[in-house]
């Protein structure tokens, strides 16, 4: 095992769409849900229910871990980055509907799989679901070698 270079880290970010979203509570429990995601300049940002338990530890305090992991499927060769920084509910209208754009566009999906919920969020404008993080450090561990060869963790 050694520690990742900072471009590895970034790499690994850049390179999936799947992380765990680690928030704490009121009650300053850890709290942790899978997050779809999409990068955004310097920023990770995904959709999620800002009344939800992941929304309220939000709004309650800020600070955010995002961990990404991938591994082979004998958990040998890994590689693994913990993201930390704050995040927030994003309140711009155009934002938010670019939002799920991007995501769409980021998993691959077919344009306009997310037009229900634009639309619905056209109609009430209540709740901005668009959550933007930016990442103030990094941390990284890997099994493979500097050059990337060896036991080689894939994309899975």
């Amino acid at each position: 095992m050694r520690k990742m270079t900072k471009k590895e880290m970034t790499d690994l970010v850049h390179e999936h769409n799947l992380a765990t979203l680690c928030t704490v509570d009121q009650e300053g429990s850890p709290y942790a849900v899978e997050f779809n995601y999409f990068i955004l300049g310097r920023d990770v940002c995904g959709l999620i229910k800002p009344s939800g338990k992941t929304g309220t530890n939000i709004k309650a305090n800020n600070l955010v871990c995002l961990k990404i992991c991938r591994t082979d499927e004998a958990c040998r060769a890994y590689r693994a980055v913990s993201c930390f920084g704050t995040g927030a509910f994003v309140q711009d209208p155009e934002m938010v509907l670019r939002g799920w754009d991007l995501l769409e566009e980021r998993l691959k999906l077919p344009r306009g799989t997310y037009a229900p919920y634009k639309e619905k969020f056209k109609r009430k404008r209540k709740k901005y679901p668009l959550f933007r993080m930016h990442i103030e450090t990094m941390t990284g561990i890997t099994s493979l070698s500097k050059e990337g060869t060896g036991t080689g963790a894939t994309g899975t």
